[in-house]
């Protein structure tokens, strides 16, 4: 098999900045959708508050970035499972620990700062949200790629032993499995698990990221996987909108998650249309540029909301038209954020 030329890697810098850049778009329309309309019987999801303009912007919103954690997911695999890498086991740990831990333990600690002190959450309360891998709502991705992580050298193995067609299958089969064990986590009532296995339901997405950049697509048309995508986010806008009122606290949002068949097929669409991009030689160094923050942006960016929430909180709450540029308020202000912590020797590594 091929190793991945500089063409992968400008598409990969694309789906690595636009995929933050949806991340952060995802986290500001929550709020409107989820927290916005609170009625004096807590009721905020009433059939009136559902038919409102602002949330069905909202929920489109949310629902037409979806896409963007499978996209990391399935990027990383393209990435790292390239079983003519050569480094030894050592060397793969050491290099993939040494990226993640520290900014996973530096921004456990400042989440956690943040639950105590600004929530006024209790210390045995935080320390439970870090012990169960969620110290703050965008912190569990880094739990879960640490069990990625510790998988991909077997994975490896597993796809120098077999065909790319036997891996494609077994990829497959390993999303639809994750697909019927989300679906029976929602139905009836969630169940908890340790982080360590959550990576297990990411492996579909981890294996189809690298057998996905294998494939010559110049001749696929870019009308069929915008009609996905686009059919997909209208899937999980409505379906959501019909489940909101009539079903269980779980089962409300099941179609907001990464698991979910909508948003599955919205996530495969959306990284074979990053493969085709990587041909303006100007936009790549943007994007280039831009794509070296994405960890320090993804990490920052809920700190931020707070900020920009505080200051602009009544404004924000009149229309839900603003999500957009209250998203490029909280991007910018996270680029130029880590930006500067890179050049502090003491904040680089906590930053990525």
């Amino acid at each position: 098999m091929n190793h991945l030329s500089n063409k992968h890697i400008n598409w990969g810098d694309y789906a690595r900045t636009l995929a933050v850049m949806a991340v952060v778009l995802l986290h500001v329309s929550s709020f409107y959708v989820k927290n916005i309309y609170v009625t004096q019987a807590n009721v905020w999801w009433s059939s009136s508050n559902l038919h409102t303009f602002n949330w069905w912007v909202a929920n489109l919103f949310d629902s037409s970035v979806r896409w963007c954690i499978p996209a990391f997911v399935m990027l990383s695999g393209a990435l790292l499972l390239n079983p003519n890498k050569r480094e030894t086991l050592r060397q793969f740990y050491r290099k993939r620990m040494h990226r993640i831990l520290i900014p996973l333990i530096f921004w456990v600690i400042v989440y956690s700062f943040i639950n105590v002190f600004y929530y006024h959450q209790s210390v045995s309360k935080a320390w439970h949200l870090v012990v169960i891998g969620k110290p703050f709502y965008q912190m569990w991705y880094l739990y879960m790629l640490l069990g990625l992580y510790l998988i991909t050298p077997f994975l490896r193995n597993l796809i120098q032993r077999f065909s790319s067609r036997t891996v494609t299958i077994m990829a497959c089969c390993a999303l639809l499995l994750a697909i019927l064990w989300n679906l029976f986590v929602y139905i009836p009532i969630e169940r908890p698990g340790y982080f360590i296995f959550w990576c297990l339901k990411y492996v579909g997405y981890f294996l189809l990221g690298y057998q996905l950049s294998l494939l010559t697509i110049k001749k696929l048309h870019v009308s069929i996987p915008i009609l996905c995508l686009i059919l997909s986010i209208l899937v999980t806008a409505v379906g959501t909108f019909m489940a909101l009122p009539t079903h269980g606290p779980n089962v409300r949002f099941y179609l907001y998650g990464y698991l979910s068949p909508s948003v599955v097929i919205m996530s495969l669409s959306a990284f074979v249309l990053f493969l085709k991009m990587g041909s303006n030689k100007n936009w790549n160094y943007c994007m280039r540029n831009l794509s070296m923050y994405t960890l320090g942006i993804y990490l920052i960016h809920p700190a931020l909301i707070i900020v920009v929430e505080s200051f602009y909180a009544f404004f924000w709450a009149q229309s839900a038209l603003l999500i957009p540029l209250m998203a490029i308020i909280v991007y910018t202000l996270s680029y130029f954020v880590i930006a500067v912590c890179k050049k502090i020797p003491w904040l680089r590594l906590a930053v990525g």
